[in-house]
């Protein structure tokens, strides 16, 4: 839990006076973040807070100050803020952006992305290898399928049918998955 720290009580205290000394003071920053991790909350909560004090009537804000509770109106303004689902600032916020994500999220969707990109990668690599390692009349057939796209340009090429293509095409295909997921199932027990 964080505690704010106490005010340098000036006698002369005005509102002007205790609107800078609030935003000099880290530990309401500090306090704002304990209260939410995302960091567009923390701002919009902080930049509320001030416009809460500086609506305040300078005569209560600076009794308030004087009997040493700005603490206490601060941190209760900030929970309020932060926990109530009627407070203006949570309809404000609620209103502006309700699809705002959380950092974590973020952090864990990029984390996944590169974790896939070097999964593809992974996949390509072996399944390249892969094609090398097959007899070479099943991986010339293979390679001419993937160029041509199309089984009967194949059967045009090697004068065979299309069933005994097709036959190899699908006896490579199987292979490659098998040796593929091998690898790769490897790869993700070593990674966890």
């Amino acid at each position: 839990m964080i505690k704010l720290k106490d005010f340098d009580i000036k006698p002369e205290a005005t509102k002007k006076v205790i609107i800078e000394e609030l935003s000099q003071r880290q530990d309401i920053t500090d306090y704002i973040g304990y209260l939410t991790p995302n960091k567009y909350y923390q701002q919009e909560m902080y930049q509320e807070l001030f416009l809460v004090v500086c609506e305040m009537d300078e005569e209560k804000l600076v009794d308030i100050y004087m009997r040493k509770k700005l603490n206490g109106y601060i941190v209760g303004v900030l929970k309020k803020m932060s926990k109530s689902t009627s407070s203006p600032f949570h309809k404000k916020i609620k209103s502006f952006n309700s699809n705002l994500p959380d950092e974590n999220l973020i952090e864990n969707i990029l984390s996944d992305l590169e974790y896939c990109t070097e999964l593809k990668h992974l996949y390509l690599t072996e399944l390249e290898n892969e094609i090398e390692n097959l007899s070479h009349y099943n991986k010339g057939i293979l390679k001419d399928y993937l160029e041509f796209g199309s089984i009967l340009k194949v059967c045009e090429k090697y004068k065979l049918s299309r069933d005994w293509i097709s036959q190899s095409i699908n006896e490579s295909k199987k292979i490659l998955r098998t040796e593929v997921q091998k690898k790769i199932i490897a790869f993700e027990e070593n990674k966890y």
